[in-house]
């Protein structure tokens, strides 16, 4: 630059090591999560909502996991003949006697908060390494379609004042998961709601909260439980007030305590219920709701333990609420019902986020007309893949009925483990470690109407033969989408586009110049012509257009480029069309006439 005057006489180097072109590489999409209650765990081991990354054949990893569903998927990945990196997430399991609110409870919590990167959604962030599941699967809990989730919220009111959308909580109801979102129109009104995950557990009414004190002997005189605030004394006789004579054995003291409290008008204990047994006073908000979860108990009596500090189960009636936005007033009521499987509905939204990644689920195995219904509620994904039916399989203990999904997964490894990518299909090919299905599946080559190929029309993967993998698809059936429902050409577009965006982060902050242009087309070239020798797609082009790159969006920093490529499909209907030939009997009939002539024998030939 004219003028420009520096502090050094003589030759220096300054060396750009740096490639001119960015090295575009496929990511291994091999590592499997997996997310689930392992109730018999080694918890310094798996923590709880922790990401623990291993290869299937680490043994201690493996049995610290303990016994159960979880511990068999690994098995189960590993009977496919493979090694491969899983990333186990363990979530709370729930000890409810009730099965249908212990399955509502641990689903609520393998679904877990995106904002807490609890459940499945500690899979969507990434470590430092760059790596995540490429495949996710929860064995035991993606099959159930809830009948206590949100089917539907109605909006009442759309407020008023909004500048931007308001939060939607779905609070009280007693289930967890269910979340949604909204958005505005130009008059700052709530316009629309749209559920986006539906949870599980909820109850149209509200519940009491409770808690109960067990009790290992008879109190002696002048111990004391407490609850809401109030002290009532046990006593050896005379007692008054808020006292009560402790009885010729422990369940003739409790007897009269519940009877004591039941009778009593003061403030505190009115509040809530009292109900004796042998050796346990429980206790029962008197009003439902979740207030009563802020009533505390105690005791002093020797050997006595409290359920917890306070009462706890209590819940208001599900509602709506909407907070920020700037705005007020809006106003929405919910509707509970049969919804999609949240776990699954979770999966899809952290595989969508990942962008390259795939959940692959097992349908309701109540029956085939459950499991199709179980594709309908995805219909509009081309994520997700669902199993139908169980598998059969033999871990070491005999023969047991097991979830398919783990062995879908391991097949999809193996193969881009054989391919050393993942741009090939992993159906129509023999699952190694399963010894046949639930309930058989009929096919026979040639028939649209075959019970597999039925199933396979229905967005849902299957086996035949015993174990050969028939699952081309996903389970995107709805007319928006069925037009792009191969897996295999889901994944290439996925893993390709994903591919791009970590190594073209080179060309951030370099100078906007024709030269910079030309290297950004060329990295992207020289990325899509190895997918064209590759296979993976079958033409491709990079296009620069004057109209997206107007001159303000270029003085802005910004650059657009259009990628157009297609996809290789898998072929998924070979039709072999047959028909007669009559002109070969004519050629055959000349033939004839020309051997006879070759004869050569003057009594033999062949007529006019």
């Amino acid at each position: 630059m004219a003028g420009a005057t520096t502090n050094f006489v003589g030759v220096r180097v300054f060396t750009d090591l740096t490639g001119t072109l960015a090295r575009i590489d496929t990511r291994d999409g091999t590592i499997i999560g997996l997310t689930g209650p392992m109730p018999l765990a080694d918890a310094s081991v798996f923590g709880l909502n922790a990401k623990v990354r291993f290869t299937t054949d680490d043994a201690a990893r493996v049995l610290a996991m303990g016994a159960g569903l979880m511990q068999d998927a690994i098995k189960q990945i590993g009977s496919e003949g493979i090694v491969t990196t899983v990333q186990v997430v363990r979530t709370q399991h729930s000890t409810l006697l009730d099965a249908n609110a212990r399955r509502a409870a641990e689903m609520s919590a393998v679904v877990g908060s995106a904002a807490l990167h609890t459940g499945v959604w500690a899979h969507a962030q990434v470590d430092a390494d760059g790596r995540y599941p490429g495949l996710l699967i929860s064995p035991g809990n993606t099959e159930h379609r809830p009948t206590t989730g949100v089917a539907g919220i109605t909006l009442s009111d759309g407020g008023e004042d909004y500048t931007e959308a308001p939060t939607v909580e779905i609070v009280g109801g007693g289930g967890a998961g269910a979340t949604a979102i909204c958005s505005i129109n130009e008059a700052g009104q709530v316009e629309a709601i749209a559920i986006s995950n539906p949870g599980v557990g909820y109850q149209n009414s509200a519940a009491k909260a409770t808690g109960e004190i067990t009790f290992v002997s008879n109190p002696v005189a002048d111990t004391t439980v407490t609850i809401a605030g109030t002290a009532v004394t046990f006593k050896a006789s005379g007692a008054a007030g808020n006292q009560v004579n402790i009885g010729v054995d422990l369940a003739a003291t409790l007897t009269a305590l519940a009877l004591m409290l039941n009778g009593s008008a003061d403030a505190g204990l009115v509040t809530v219920d009292y109900t004796a047994t042998p050796t346990r006073l429980q206790l029962t908000a008197a009003a439902a709701g979740a207030a009563g979860n802020a009533i505390a108990f105690s005791t002093t009596v020797a050997g006595a333990t409290v359920s917890g500090a306070t009462l706890a189960g209590g819940y208001d009636a599900p509602s709506v609420v909407f907070s920020g936005g700037g705005g007020s007033g809006a106003t929405a009521t919910l509707t509970l019902g049969t919804v999609r499987n949240p776990v699954m509905v979770a999966m899809d939204a952290v595989a969508t986020r990942l962008i390259d990644c795939f959940p692959i689920g097992d349908a309701d195995q109540s029956s085939e007309a459950a499991a199709k219904q179980w594709a309908m509620d995805f219909k509009l994904s081309t994520n997700v893949q669902g199993m139908y039916p169980a598998a059969i399989v033999n871990l070491g203990a005999g023969n047991v009925t097991r979830p398919l999904s783990p062995h879908v997964a391991a097949a999809i490894v193996r193969r881009d483990k054989e391919a050393g990518n993942p741009y090939k299909a992993a159906w129509n090919r023999p699952l190694k470690g399963i010894l046949g299905t639930s309930v058989p599946i009929g096919y026979t080559d040639g028939d649209p109407n075959s019970q597999a190929n039925q199933i396979v029309q229905a967005g849902l993967g299957t086996v035949i033969e015993g174990n050969l993998l028939w699952s081309p698809y996903t389970t995107a059936t709805d007319p928006t989408t069925i037009g792009y429902r191969s897996l295999k050409m889901i994944r290439t577009r996925r893993t390709a586009d994903k591919a791009m965006l970590r190594p073209m982060r080179k060309y951030m902050a370099s100078d906007m110049s024709p030269h910079e242009a030309t290297q950004v087309y060329l990295s992207l070239d020289a990325f899509y012509s190895d997918l064209l020798v590759l296979g993976p797609i079958v033409g491709y082009e990079i296009l620069w257009s004057p109209t997206m790159n107007p001159g303000e969006l270029l003085q802005a920093g910004a650059m657009r480029v259009k990628v157009r490529y297609a996809e290789t499909p898998d072929l998924t209907d070979l039709q072999i069309y047959s028909e007669t030939m009559p002109e070969a009997y004519d050629a055959l009939a000349a033939a004839i006439a020309a051997a006879i002539n070759a004869l050569g024998r003057p009594n033999i030939r062949v007529a006019a």
